[in-house]
């Protein structure tokens, strides 16, 4: 089984879980399988054309998937996901 850490700004959508086991070969399939057993997780994660948004990083045993093959990389059962959303927020001042 793959452990996915999930950040605590998506943990309501997966019952308050900080982790969840699953079982799979590549990065895609696990996240398939994930937001299909908590489905209110998908439209954090996917677009309408079933992409990765922008803002939703991925790493695989503290790697980016982006250079590891992205959705395709493969996994094995001892390997850590991480997902991270991209934060922002604050103000810009303009200085004159």
């Amino acid at each position: 089984m793959v452990t996915i850490e999930i950040p605590y700004p998506l943990r309501t959508y997966v019952e308050g879980k900080s982790e969840i086991r699953l079982a799979g070969t590549s990065i895609g399939q696990l996240l398939q399988e994930l937001t299909r057993q908590y489905p209110r997780l998908t439209p954090h994660i996917f677009n309408d054309s079933g992409q990765l948004r922008k803002f939703i990083l991925v790493y695989l045993n503290d790697e980016d998937i982006r250079y590891k093959g992205g959705l395709e990389a493969e996994v094995y059962t001892d390997s850590t996901v991480k997902i991270i959303p991209a934060l922002a927020g604050g103000v810009m001042k303009k200085y004159v």
